[in-house]
């Protein structure tokens, strides 16, 4: 009897070897990506909310994930609370070159997370930057410091060769100078000036660091150093009567993630290694070295590999009232840092991983040999021993892919690097246009502020700068869509804030809400009203005005689309057929669903444009772009109340043409046309007041 229980547990223990499954986290945070990087922070941080407070295994990823976001999103008290939790985490981590090299024998991701160590550095970082944008400078020095104070720790007990972080070092010295400023102390002034130095040290070519050095020499009196440096790099500590300054703070990108390095046997020192190990070893019965490396010949590398993933832009260009006054320089590299770190690990622990697969693998296929041989001497199992090691067999190979694999988790959100741009100008309103310049020197987009500045006041912006996406055709840098079929709808529709989705009783603020419905248009035929919230089109999920809007566009006239919406709670759905656009419906002729002024093209533009006797506010602007939504919102109110000017919108993507012919480079720009003539050109996105001001000039 016992005999027959042992057999059945051989069996049973075999079946479950080959049905065993893994965990992907990289699945779960999918989700969260697609919603952070096309802009919904809230939304991508609230489905990430109940996952920080649960014990798991990935519970750190999750608090860095969400942590990163709601920073992104401008909520710095609540990312410092979960960043504070994380760091607790992560700052009892200890990692030896031999427990990492033991942790790749397993399937790391049923293991919990510990995050690699420029991540767990990184908690510290991110802590730093909302202190500062919190104006807490000392706490925000605090977190600097032991940014780099970490770096040398790892470095000293882990061997693994870390510099020095210039973007908290940078940032380091900034928090001693506001401290100096508020406190009117000049230790930490000598302690900014100290910081500014190694920077240079660190990174002689620094154009950035040039006028900070001579700024804090000149403040310190040590006129000995302040010549040395106007000798070195000329005079750069010009500045105006009073200034304040402007402190932008710029992550760009996305971050590099993990990756399989492909089939174990394909990188040829691994293979050897594990070759070396197994003709060291005294070999089992059945067990041959030739069986090992086919039991392994479709095993996954343990080691993962960093991979980039690229940005379209290369640093931001900051222009004030119309003028380039200065640039971004990046201070920290984390994509690059993230390939090296793992690229250092594997050339010092890929020996040990091979040694332990080696073992691993001989006594997989050992014990796959001794259970057909314990089927052959079993009564009860004899018939069964061919089918016993035929399933051992495939055990042993399932077995082992299912251990040997790379953990592919890593902080996704992360962007490729830190940059940074300052500004000292004189006490007052400036209007800030922000420039992306891609890697071909290109503008791509731009985004326009309005920010005030006061004497001896340091002012902060955090931006994250995410992909841009550019066409392929040449020239103009705009992305392009597919060909418009110019549907019409006729309904005026409007993003959901969060107070309008609790008035509204919805369960989040996805979707479109219909504000007005033009008369005898398909929307109004199709009985779709006022206050109805519009969630899908033909079940595809509609999560702002701006899809409804893209869709619309591209479907053509006598085309009948699902449009699946919620009224009073209840869920419907209406069909609704497109008509063409028509020519003049209540001032409102665009495609677009929620636009009631007048969308020009090339084969129109003379008419409303050129021949027009008066001003004409002309917005060039794209569906993707969402600065230029809000500017093209702008432009419907100002339409309503103005009479000065002609309000109308030229697609740029798809009308090349004239995007050309008068030098549009980025988007939105609005050209003001007086009598058929330029008469202002305005990048970037122009608040209502500015366009007032422009008009009663």
């Amino acid at each position: 009897m016992r005999q027959k229980f042992k057999s059945c547990c051989i069996l049973f223990l075999l079946v479950s070897l080959v049905t065993c499954a893994g965990y992907d986290y990289n699945k779960q945070i999918g989700e969260i990506e697609k919603l952070f990087y096309s802009g919904q922070y809230k939304e991508a941080a609230n489905k990430l909310l109940p996952t920080i407070n649960t014990k798991s295994k990935d519970q750190l990823l999750y608090m860095m994930e969400c942590g990163l976001i709601l920073q992104v999103a401008g909520d710095y008290e609540n990312s410092n609370k979960v960043f504070i939790e994380a760091a607790k985490i992560a700052d009892q981590i200890t990692i030896s070159v031999s427990k990492q090299a033991a942790s790749l024998l397993l399937n790391e991701t049923t293991t919990d997370y510990n995050g690699e160590d420029f991540e767990r550095v990184l908690i510290h970082m991110y802590l730093g930057i909302n202190y500062l944008m919190l104006s807490k400078p000392d706490e925000a020095r605090v977190e600097f410091k032991k940014v780099n104070d970490m770096l040398r720790d790892i470095s000293v007990t882990t061997g693994k060769s870390y510099k020095q972080n210039l973007m908290a070092k940078y940032l380091t010295a900034i928090a001693f100078e506001q401290i100096a400023d508020q406190d009117n102390d000049m230790n930490d002034r000598e302690f900014a000036y100290i910081e500014y130095k190694q920077i240079y040290e660190l990174n002689p070519a620094l154009n950035l660091v040039y006028r900070d050095l001579q700024r804090l020499a000149k403040q310190l009196g040590d006129t000995d150093d302040y010549n040395m440096w106007i000798g070195k790099f000329g005079k750069r500590d010009t500045m105006p009567k009073g200034a304040g300054e402007l402190i932008v703070i710029v992550q760009n990108g996305k971050g590099a993630i993990k990756k399989s390095r492909g089939s174990l046997l394909s990188d040829q020192a691994m293979k050897s290694s594990i070759q070396v190990t197994l003709n060291g070893m005294s070999l089992g019965e059945g067990v041959t070295i030739a069986g090992v490396m086919i039991a392994l010949k479709n095993a996954e590398n343990p080691i993962p590999k960093f991979v980039k993933r690229g940005g379209t832009i290369n640093y931001l260009v900051v222009n004030v009232n119309d003028k380039d006054i200065e640039r971004s320089y990046m201070l920290e590299d984390i994509a690059t840092t993230a390939v090296k770190t793992l690229e250092d690990d594997y050339g010092r622990i890929y020996a040990k991983v091979a040694a332990g697969i080696a073992v691993k693998a001989a006594a997989s296929v050992a014990a796959g040999y001794a259970a057909k041989k314990l089927a052959e001497q079993s009564d009860d199992l004899k018939g069964f021993s061919g089918i016993i090691g035929m399933v051992a067999g495939a055990g042993v190979g399932v077995g082992l892919l299912s251990q040997i694999k790379p953990d592919l988790r890593c902080w996704h959100t992360l962007p490729e690097n830190f940059q940074l741009s300052r500004l000292f100008l004189p006490p007052g309103t400036y209007t800030i246009t922000f420039k992306y310049v891609d890697n071909a020197g290109n503008i791509i987009s731009t985004q326009t502020e309005t920010i005030t500045i006061e004497k001896g006041k340091k002012v902060f912006l955090n931006k994250r700068i995410l992909p841009v996406k550019v066409s392929d055709k040449g020239g103009q840098r705009f992305s392009a869509i597919p060909e418009s079929g110019k549907g019409y709808l006729g309904a005026k529709v409007q993003p959901i804030t969060e107070e309008k989705a609790q008035e509204l009783g919805l369960s989040n603020s996805l979707g479109a809400y219909v504000d007005t419905i033009i008369p005898d248009s398909p929307a109004a035929q199709s009985g779709i009203q006022p206050h109805d919230v519009i969630i899908a089109v033909d079940e595809k999920t509609i999560q702002n005005p701006q899809d409804l809007i893209q869709v619309v566009r591209n479907s053509s006239s006598g085309k009948t689309l699902k449009l699946t919406l919620i009224r009073n709670k209840s869920k419907m759905v209406i069909p609704v057929t497109l008509t063409q656009v028509p020519e003049r419906v209540n001032g409102a002729t665009s495609s677009d669903a929620n636009m009631t002024i007048k969308d020009v093209t090339q084969e129109s533009f003379a008419r409303e444009v050129l021949q027009w006797r008066g001003k004409v506010v002309v917005n060039f602007w794209a569906p993707w772009c969402r600065p230029c939504m809000r500017q093209n919102a702008v432009l419907e109110n100002l339409s309503k109340s103005s009479s000065q000017a002609k309000f109308v919108t030229i697609n740029a993507d798809e009308n090349q043409q004239i995007v050309k012919s008068y030098n549009i480079d980025a988007i939105p720009t609005i050209l003001l046309f007086e009598n058929g003539k330029v008469i202002e050109k305005m990048a970037g996105f122009q608040s209502t007041d500015t366009l007032q001001a422009k008009l009663s000039q």
